[in-house]
This record gives C-alpha cells, structure tokens and sequence, in this order.
C-alpha cells in the first residue's frame, strides 16, 4: 500500500506529459507513445529496486577493505636519520653529503653548548676536544671521496664517534 501510495503521483506525472504532448503535436504519436512507455518502464524499475529489503551484506570488495589492518604509523625522526646512516655507511658520496653534515652538525652544537668552541673558527680548540678519529670524519675542510660509489665510512667508526660526541 505504501509503495501505491508513493507510485501514484510519479504515474500521475508520466500520464500528464502523455496528455500534455498528444494533442501539441510536438512529436508523432507513436514517438510519444514510446517514451511514455520507457518512462513508465524507469519509474516501474524503480519502484521495484526500492521495494526490495536493502542488502546486509558487503560484497567482497568491501570486506577486503574493512580488513584491512590499520595503516602503518608515519615514520618517526629517528626513522629519517636511520635511513642517512644506512646509506651514509654504503656509499662513500652519500656519506659526504649528508651523514657527515649531520654529524658535523652535532659537534657544532656540543662544542658550542657546552664549551664555547665554534668549529669552523677554531678549529685547533675543536681538534683537540673531539680527538683524531672524530675530527678527520667532521672536520669542515675535510674533502669529497675519490670514490663516491666505494662504501662509507664503517659502522664502528661513527658508532665511535657519536659515543665521544655524547661525551662532551
């Protein structure tokens, strides 16, 4: 009864376009005819589609998408510098363009932090406080490798060297 009373002003208009259009001449009358039938036909089809109970279920598309487990966090900072310092280890030229500068970067910061001693401008001072092995690695005028594509330096070695820069 709901879906009578829901259907009698669609029906109503399509009888009225049929009325409306007959005697105007407009259009043939078999041609009118026509497309009051397949305007009848669309408004039956949807009729029909809306008179079924809707689905539950999801289609396997849509289950696939709900199971799917939540998206991995973004990466934290550390993650970043990780990233360097596997590459900086494999490559001697990626080693040099960033790993060093980030390393560089730290003793900057700790000597100035903590005793006053800026790197590039006195280096001397510098020198003596990161010792030898820290100091060829972050040293400013240290220069580009011969082979970029040769491994970087060791793990030990920056492992070294991030120890002594947290000591100071």
């Amino acid at each position: 009864m709901r879906n009578a009373l829901r259907l009698g002003p669609t029906l109503a208009g399509a009888c009225l376009v049929l009325i409306v259009l007959l005697p105007i001449h407009v259009l043939a009358t078999g041609r009118v005819f026509a497309i009051w039938v397949v305007l009848l036909t669309a408004i039956a089809l949807r009729e029909l589609i809306r008179s079924f109970p809707p689905d539950d279920r999801k289609s396997g598309f849509e289950a696939a998408l709900r199971s799917r487990a939540t998206p991995a966090p973004e990466p934290s900072a550390f993650a970043e510098v990780e990233r360097q310092l596997q590459l900086g280890l494999a490559f001697a030229d990626h080693a040099h363009r960033t790993l060093v500068p980030l390393l560089r970067s730290a003793a900057a910061a700790r000597l100035s932090m903590r005793h006053g001693i800026e790197l590039e401008r006195q280096p001397d001072a510098a020198r003596r406080l990161l010792g030898e092995q820290t100091w060829n690695l972050v040293r400013p005028d240290r220069p580009a490798p011969a082979d970029g594509l040769g491994p970087g330096p060791r793990e030990e070695d920056v492992a070294a060297v991030v120890t002594r820069l947290e000591s100071l």
